[in-house]
């Protein structure tokens, strides 16, 4: 009876334990004429080469990517995303690994939070053209584990505890 505990328990915590990722899409993006936010909101499509940056996200979010082609990140040649509830965090590297950081001379984007009204973009260059003010909202991360993979998991807890009842 004491292993049919321990197995429930150490399953349960497993399925408890899943890793957050960010969620998809990542951020949410409204754009505005008027560097102070104000006035109508934009249409999507005039937005939408900056919201291109929730498919970078998602092509490295929380994992290990060679960097695409666009943007040019110069002299990195991997990069990752991680999330966390209130930042989106970019990292840069020299290997497939992520092992060994190597910070792009070109183009690298900053980390990003909420902002309630934002005059410059991804890399950090003040905005300009049609859109001058950026609205940024960041979504809540979410478990990296399906609901397969948890309900696999209670599964597993409560077959182990019965087979470790039997003996």
């Amino acid at each position: 009876m004491k292993y049919a505990a321990l197995a429930a328990l150490v399953a349960t915590a497993y399925a408890q334990d899943a890793a957050k990722v960010c969620a998809d899409p990542a951020v949410a993006v409204e754009g505005f004429a008027k560097a102070d936010c104000t006035g109508t909101k934009l249409a999507d499509d005039k937005v939408k080469t900056v919201v291109g940056v929730n498919d970078l996200i998602k092509a490295a979010n929380g994992k290990c990517v060679k960097v695409p082609t666009t943007p040019v990140w110069k002299d990195a040649t991997f990069y990752k995303v991680t999330c966390t509830d209130t930042k989106i965090t970019w990292g840069y590297f020299s290997d497939d690994k992520c092992a060994t950081a190597k910070a792009p001379t070109a183009n690298a984007y900053v980390d990003m939070a909420t902002a309630a009204c934002a005059t410059k973009d991804w890399t950090g260059t003040a905005l300009s053209g049609d859109i001058l003010g950026l609205k940024v909202t960041l979504a809540k991360t979410v478990d990296a584990a399906s609901g397969a993979s948890t309900y696999g998991y209670a599964l597993a807890a409560t077959t182990l505890a019965v087979a470790a009842s039997l003996y």
